[in-house]
């Protein structure tokens, strides 16, 4: 891909010893479930998708017989794209498949009060958690969301845990770089192609202006409007 320069193998090496070295530290990591690791590794934990689902499709406890993930991830495959099956039978002897890659929740700024009542709502908070404060603000005594918090700490207590989230925030972290260049390059191509035909079109217009043309003739010509006309002829006047 043009702009973005592939890392060597002793670049890849530093980054996975940087990674390595900063899992080994077990102080202040908060874990975030915006974090693509570690929501897919705590939703693998049926207990705790049984409690998202009832809160998300309205459901009761005993009208969810059986639940499971059919399609887990494997640890250590975070730079691979998968999704997540949930295989859901309820008491009233139906299945319904529910796909999940991001869940994406209306912002909780513009919830209404009714839905700040709501359990989804607590749900919703707990995913976009941003410290271990504002997960304890979102357990209310659910014990579902109380296993979510039960989860997230042992994985910050856990080396290898914390290595693949780590390894996880990076790789996340390199793809919105890349977004961005690939933008820059982008809006660059687009004023350098910009200036060339603003260039062609300055050149067009002293041409016609020196065969007698109108402005009105010139806008016609080149395609652009009148005022765009006059705004080069006045630059050429100026000369």
């Amino acid at each position: 891909y043009k702009g973005v320069i592939p890392m060597t193998n002793n670049k890849l090496y530093a980054r996975d010893e940087y990674l390595k070295k900063k899992a080994a530290d077990s102080n202040g990591l908060n874990i975030q479930l915006t974090n693509n690791y570690a929501f897919r590794k705590t939703f693998k934990n049926t207990y705790i998708a049984k409690g998202f689902l009832m809160a998300l499709l309205g459901l009761k406890e005993d009208e969810i017989a059986d639940l499971k993930v059919t399609d887990p991830f494997e640890e250590g495959e975070s730079e691979q794209e998968k999704e997540g099956i949930l295989d859901i039978k309820t008491g009233k002897e139906y299945n319904d498949k529910l796909q999940f890659h991001v869940v994406q929740l209306k912002k909780l700024e513009n919830a209404a009060k009714e839905e700040k009542e709501t359990e989804l709502y607590y749900w919703a908070k707990l995913l976009a958690a941003k410290d271990w404060k504002e997960v304890d603000d979102t357990i209310k005594g659910n014990p579902y969301r109380e296993a979510v918090k039960d989860e997230m700490y042992k994985m910050s207590q856990d080396e290898r845990e914390r290595y693949l989230y780590l390894r996880e925030e990076m790789a996340y972290s390199d793809e919105i770089s890349r977004m961005k260049t690939a933008r820059e390059e982008g809006l660059e191509e687009g004023r350098k192609e910009g200036r060339k035909e603003g260039k062609q079109l300055f050149l067009q217009c002293i041409r016609l202006k020196k065969q007698g043309f109108s402005k009105e003739k010139i806008a016609e010509e080149c395609q652009v409007d009148i005022p765009e006309v006059e705004e080069i002829l006045k630059e050429i006047e100026d000369l």
